[in-house]
């Protein structure tokens, strides 16, 4: 019997609904497929940019233990105050961070050092920062802590018109030490783009903290060697001879007063000098001998011996600021015989903060600072300081 009309509508209609509902289905996978797609796309491309910051030179200097040896030995072949902060400077530089060096005197932050600005550095160097308006640099000076940041929790006006750095750009402020103390802090900053080599900088700034107490040991001419222009990493690796990396200096150490006392009484021994000793070191008749001639470190405690040593180290800091900071006047001062009157200031208040430091310690036995002021800054002629300068504290 055939089939009835009703029926054939009825049996068609479901066939038709039963093929939208595939079709409904198909155009669902198309579109889950396509969000994949494109999901996928997106994923590729990071990983494209992700491989191509990598392949920078600045990320390549983030991850090269090569390039990081490279920078410690540069580091190592720096013979001044200033060579130090200049190195450290460029190769912060050289791993793609905007770096500057800022020495601390009187509760201030000077720049001393810049690399990546796009301002003059000799402008930059005018920067002055008091520590009392700057938590961050506050931070750093008084717990020797690194502090990361952004740029508006800097808190320094003057900074931030100096340097300029983006909004989200990540900051570094990393302690240097000197003798025992921060005496400096390495400021670096990288753009929105990347995250700053923290660890490696950090390597550095250690590194450089190690070297500039070892300035004493590896300094060997009486005369104070100018520093050059600032070198590439791969100028200075060509031009200086290969060297070793040095162990981090020895903490100073204190000892109870009464101590103190004993071992100063015990273990100072006179020897008298030599002419010939005396010529060397720039003592003419009548002053007081060096400090080397003055007492026998080998006889003293090891305690002892280490105070007399950053006593020794710290003394020269002091002279290299007061050389690095007034390069004009140490040179008419040395020209003129009239040193201590040119830099009075600053002498009087280099060895305040050197009598601050050692002055009741076994080292007031010795006028390290004098000694220094003499061999480095009057280049080994007294004369130069003038007659107008009062000589040694001991």
């Amino acid at each position: 019997m055939p089939e009835s009309l009703d029926r054939v509508r009825e049996r068609l209609e479901l066939e038709l609904r039963s093929e939208a509902e595939r079709i409904q289905k198909l155009e669902h996978g198309l579109q889950e497929a396509a969000r994949q797609h494109k999901q996928l796309e997106r994923s590729v491309q990071e990983q494209l940019q992700a491989l191509q910051v990598q392949s920078s030179p600045a990320a390549a200097a983030v991850v090269s233990l090569g390039w990081l040896l490279a920078a410690v030995q540069n580091l190592a072949k720096a013979t001044s105050l200033e060579g130090v902060f200049a190195t450290l400077a460029e190769e912060a530089h050289q791993a793609g961070a905007r770096s500057a060096i800022f020495s601390l005197r009187d509760q201030t932050a000077w720049c001393c050092s810049t690399r990546g600005f796009k301002r003059d550095e000799q402008i930059l160097r005018s920067l002055v920062i008091p520590l009392g308006s700057n938590d961050c640099f506050q931070n750093v000076y008084e717990t020797g802590a690194a502090v990361e940041t952004k740029a508006a929790a800097l808190g320094s006006r003057e900074l931030l018109d100096a340097f300029e750095p983006p909004e989200r750009a990540a900051i570094l402020l990393l302690p240097i030490r000197t003798a025992g103390s921060v005496g400096a802090v390495l400021y670096c900053d990288w753009g929105e783009d990347g995250p700053l080599p923290v660890e490696a900088l950090k390597i550095l700034a250690e590194f450089a903290s190690a070297q500039l107490d070892r300035l004493p040991a590896t300094s060997t001419a009486a005369q104070p060697q100018p520093v050059a222009a600032p070198r590439g990493p791969a100028e200075a690796a060509a031009e200086a001879e290969t060297a070793t990396v040095p162990a981090a200096a020895d903490e100073l150490k204190t000892q109870p007063k009464e101590e103190l006392a004993s071992t100063a009484a015990t273990s100072a021994v006179e020897e008298p000098v030599p002419a010939t000793q005396a010529a060397e070191s720039g003592v003419t008749a009548g002053e007081s001998a060096p400090a080397r001639a003055a007492i026998n470190l080998d006889k003293l405690s090891g305690v002892d011996r280490r105070v007399h040593k950053d006593a020794e180290r710290f003394s020269r800091l002091l002279i290299s600021e007061i050389e690095l900071y007034n390069k004009t006047k140490v040179a008419e001062g040395r020209k003129n015989h009239d040193l201590f009157q040119r830099l009075k200031s600053d002498i009087e208040r280099s060895r305040q903060t050197y009598q601050k430091r050692f002055g009741s310690t076994v080292a007031k036995q010795v006028d390290y600072f004098h000694e220094e002021l003499v061999r480095s800054l009057a280049q080994g002629d007294p004369s130069l300081l003038g007659s107008d300068y009062p000589g040694p504290k001991v």
